[in-house]
Formats: structure tokens, sequence, C-alpha cells
């Protein structure tokens, strides 16, 4: 019965967080779009409540945090940007709430976040286009740095080695497929998902 109670406490968690955060994101809701996004976060919603993973309160930090991503993820889909009105919040709660995760401390988090801006320092420096700015977006930038504060170090390196993978996977795709640009920003939320889903699938924990 905890089982069920927990996977449909998720699934409600999830679905509507996103649902909501990704209508307030867009500029333009679309309910395709949004449908999507519920839909995903339910996923992630019962993965976060899920039997033996964390306690009611982690838990539901943890939907809440994947529910923001995940509408990042859909706004940038839809409309190629990261929304300033759920990243900067995302980073505040991100920090304010680091004390409650059982696996990692608030010195891992503040830590991670340090680490992350040296990390978009030195991607701003070394992808620098003469004339154009860095290759990166500002927005995915600032998502690497967010995902620093929310999974902490040393999981922001696992983070950002499976985004910076997969985004790499869907460059190619979008290079064969002739497409001129990808939305970057998914592909980190994948990764910083993973990380925050399963803490301990980083080599490095």
């Amino acid at each position: 019965m905890e089982i069920v109670v927990r996977v449909l406490l998720g699934a409600a968690l999830g679905g509507m967080a996103t649902w909501l955060l990704a209508g307030a994101a867009l500029r333009a809701p679309h309910s395709g779009w949004l449908a999507f996004g519920a839909a995903v976060g339910a996923l992630t919603g019962v993965l976060s409540f899920r039997s033996g993973h964390y306690d009611v309160g982690p838990a539901m930090v943890s939907s809440l945090i994947a529910s923001a991503l995940l509408a990042i993820a859909v706004c940038d889909l839809r409309e190629r940007r990261i929304p300033n009105r759920v990243i900067y919040p995302l980073l505040a709660g991100a920090l304010c709430s680091a004390w409650v995760w059982p696996d990692r401390s608030v010195g891992a988090a503040f830590i991670g976040c340090a680490v992350a801006i040296g990390i978009v320092a030195a991607l701003a420096v070394l992808t620098r286009r003469h004339d154009r700015g860095p290759a990166f977006g500002v927005g995915d930038l600032k998502l690497v740095v967010v995902l620093g504060a929310i999974v902490g170090w040393p999981l922001i390196a696992w983070s950002l080695l499976l985004g910076t993978t997969l985004g790499g996977i869907g460059a190619a795709v979008a290079l064969i497929a002739r497409q001129r640009t990808i939305a970057y920003g998914p592909y980190l939320v994948a990764g910083g998902l993973v990380a925050l889903l399963w803490p301990g699938s980083s080599p490095w924990t």
C-alpha cells in the first residue's frame, strides 16, 4: 500500500508542478508541450518517490527540482531560450534546500556551485568566437551553475559529462539532418536528472 501511495503522490506532484512551471516559463504556452512536460514530470516524480530512494521530505524536494529542470528543458525546446523566471528561483531554492539531502552536504552544494562557475568561466573563454561571443548560450552557462548547486560536488562532474556527451550526440544527429542549431539545455537537464535521481550512478561517489 505504501508503494502505491508513493507512486501516486510522486506522479501527481511531478506532473502538476511541471505543468505549472512550464506554463509560467513559456511566453506562449502550448497544451501539447505542457502535456509532454507533465507526463515526463510525473515519471520523474515517481522516480523521486520510489521505495528505498529517499524519505518523503527529500523526495518532495527532488521531485520539485526535477519539475523545474523539465520546465527549463521544455522552454528551451519550444522557444530556444532558458527562462530567468525559473533559473534564478531554482538556484536560490537549490542552495537553500541543500541541507535536506541525506547523501550530500550543504558544503558539497556550494562547492559544486563554485566548481560550475569555474567551468562556465573556462567555457566562455575557450569557446569564444571572434566578435560573436561564446559558442554556448548564456542560458546554458547559467544552467550549468544551477546544476552545480543542485547535485553538488563531485556529482556535477558526472552530470556535465553525461549532458555534454548527450549534447554531442544530438549535435551530430542535427548535423546529419542539416539543422543549423540545437537546443542544448535539454541535454544538460538530462545529465542533471540522472545525477539527481541516481546519485549512486556516478563513478566518483
